[in-house]
């Protein structure tokens, strides 16, 4: 069993990511809300949606093919992953994924294919 796993065959089949670095994986929960101040000057605070889970994820160094798989999963409208929350429980959630961002660290410079990148984020929001 992997930190997290996931599915974009609707739970069918599972496959495990890479692993983030223990002082760079957090959960959260929060509101989705859209606040304003009105007319009045008083602000208006609207909870579109509750408890909303997101899962920060941050990676030392990650190779070629492990990027692929993260990067692969942007692509998809939604898909469905399992984590840790931070109640110790394992749960799943349709969530999206945000945009990896990172650095290459070791290119190499004959072919110009980037070995590791270092600095590596990405992002799972529940859908």
């Amino acid at each position: 069993m992997a930190l997290l796993e996931a599915s974009v065959d609707n739970k069918r089949t599972w496959f495990p990511l890479p692993t983030p670095s223990p002082d760079n994986y957090e959960t959260r929960r929060e509101h989705l809300e859209k606040s304003y101040v009105g007319s009045t000057g008083y602000l208006n605070r609207d909870i579109i949606r509750r408890s909303r889970n997101k899962v920060f994820c941050g990676y030392n160094a990650l190779d070629g093919s492990k990027t692929a798989l993260l990067d692969s999963l942007y692509d998809y409208d939604y898909f469905y992953l399992k984590f840790t929350n931070n109640k110790n429980e394992r749960i799943v959630c349709k969530v999206y994924a945000g945009p990896l961002e990172g650095k290459a660290s070791l290119m190499n410079k004959s072919d110009y294919t980037i070995k590791w990148r270092t600095s590596v984020q990405m992002n799972f929001i529940e859908y």
